[in-house]
């Protein structure tokens, strides 16, 4: 992965799932582009086909997913800082009713997110995959604490609770994942 010219790279090992999942993933690893055009550059170059071959010779759990995701929002992060260690991904499956499923998560479910006290906030809509299969997502929100404590006591206090209402609101099954850098 060093070898793509990708403005940063990010690896996180998945510390489990919130509400009741077993988490799906292990490891996430992150690549981020100034554009898709570079993205897709990127990965015809035989560094990149070698890097998505290394990724489906260690995957042991099945198929690893390789979304292509759009940033449309992002609070209180500063670029070239690092960001909070804990991470909690909320990954929304794709809906059958897509507009139905933007009124909730524009209305119910970033709302009930901003209202945490996470230290920062991203949002990401999947815009396909890099091997043009399906992506079981369709949108993915981000929030980040500076430690696991930080993040049980979002979940237990109103606020959390309130967020895990919102996820009953939109119209798709939601998976929560914590992930820490490493």
């Amino acid at each position: 992965m060093q070898k793509l010219p990708a403005k940063a790279i990010r690896t996180e090992v998945t510390a489990g799932a919130l509400i009741n999942d077993i988490a799906p993933y292990h490891r996430i690893a992150e690549l981020h582009f100034e554009d898709r055009r570079s993205l897709e550059t990127s990965v015809r170059t035989p560094e990149g086909q070698a890097m998505l071959e290394q990724a489906l010779q260690i995957s042991s759990g099945g198929k690893p997913h390789f979304l292509v995701m759009e940033s449309d929002m992002a609070i209180d992060e500063e670029p070239g800082k690092p960001r909070p260690p804990i991470k909690c991904m909320v990954c929304f499956s794709q809906p059958e009713d897509k507009l139905k499923f933007d009124n909730a998560y524009f209305t119910e479910m970033l709302p009930a997110m901003l209202n945490t006290p996470a230290k920062q906030f991203k949002s990401y809509t999947v815009i396909g995959t890099i091997d043009n299969t399906e992506s079981p997502f369709h949108r993915v929100l981000e929030f980040f604490f500076d430690s696991q404590a930080a993040l049980h006591s979002c979940m237990v206090s109103a606020a959390g609770r309130a967020l895990q209402d919102a996820l009953g609101k939109v119209p798709t099954r939601s998976l929560l994942l914590v992930a820490t850098e490493g």
